[in-house]
């Protein structure tokens, strides 16, 4: 897979991060928290802009749902629950019934409030709003599901689009999550942030629109950029953040190592 993919798969962290006021979005009521997920392993095979899907390549073996619990020096990375990967690329994975209270997150700090993460990570971001949630007492956990087979790495539901020149392009993407919480909760909100990115003005907008059952939920980020010439202009990103259900069943395979996604900005993020 072209590095392109790592670096669009890790765009979603860092808009996420460094883009994320006012408003109360309309909120969607909840879906039944799920307790499998079934999908195909596909590809990329372009070698110009935008993604190209093929057939999974890399023959069966196994499907493993992480979890990372614990913070700094203490934190622990633990296999969940794991699932066979057919030939084909086909697979179907078991969730955890129920996780334990010690390994969850709590949501407060930046768990989703990915404008005070920005501003704590970059000087020269500023952001207004933040995120608001049903219940200060709800704890949840991401999971990043991974591939152990003849090639090894991480697999995300995510649909892409792009369009334009390497000095002019627009486009987006869907990336889809898994997310635990421990009670039901309802996240909604905006968050507007502005930073500078190599001499170019970027503003971000992150809006929330989950309501989560107690249990495993679908997440879908979904992203609209549109730029203008990359040595200068104005750029923009719009982001929302839906729980319920994935963008496509096709969960595209990356060969980095990912990091386990703690927060749901992490969704994704594959590294070397």
């Amino acid at each position: 897979m072209p590095n392109r993919l790592s670096l669009l798969l890790t765009g979603c962290a860092l808009l996420l991060a460094a883009c994320g006021g006012g408003g109360t979005p309309t909120v969607q009521p909840p879906a039944d928290p799920v307790s499998s997920v079934s999908g195909m392993v596909v590809e990329d095979s372009s070698t110009g802009g935008g993604i190209v899907t093929t057939a999974w390549a890399g023959g069966a073996g196994q499907i493993t749902g992480k979890i990372t619990y614990g913070s700094g020096d203490s934190a622990t990375t633990e296999a969940v629950t794991t699932g066979t990967l057919s030939q084909d690329g086909t697979f179907t994975l078991d969730l955890p019934g129920s996780m334990d209270g010690a390994k969850l997150h709590a949501f407060t700090g930046s768990f989703f409030d990915v404008g005070a993460q920005a501003q704590a990570d970059s000087g020269t971001t500023a952001c207004s709003g933040s995120p608001t949630l049903s219940s200060a007492s709800a704890r949840g956990v991401m999971l990043l599901v991974n591939v152990e087979a003849a090639r090894n790495g991480s697999i995300v539901p995510l649909l892409a689009a792009s369009s334009g020149t390497s000095s002019q392009s627009a486009g987006g993407f869907q990336i889809g999550g898994l997310l635990y919480v421990d009670s039901p909760v309802i996240v909604g909100g905006k968050v507007v942030c502005t930073s500078t990115y190599s001499g170019t003005q970027v503003t971000g907008t992150v809006t929330y629109r989950l309501n989560l059952a107690a249990g495993w939920n679908k997440l879908t980020i979904r992203e609209s950029s549109g730029a203008t010439s990359l040595s200068g202009g104005a750029n923009s990103q719009d982001i929302s953040l839906t729980s319920g259900a994935f963008p496509t069943d096709q969960w595209l395979f990356s060969p980095y190592t990912a990091p386990i996604p703690v927060r749901p900005e992490d969704i994704g993020s594959p590294v070397r």
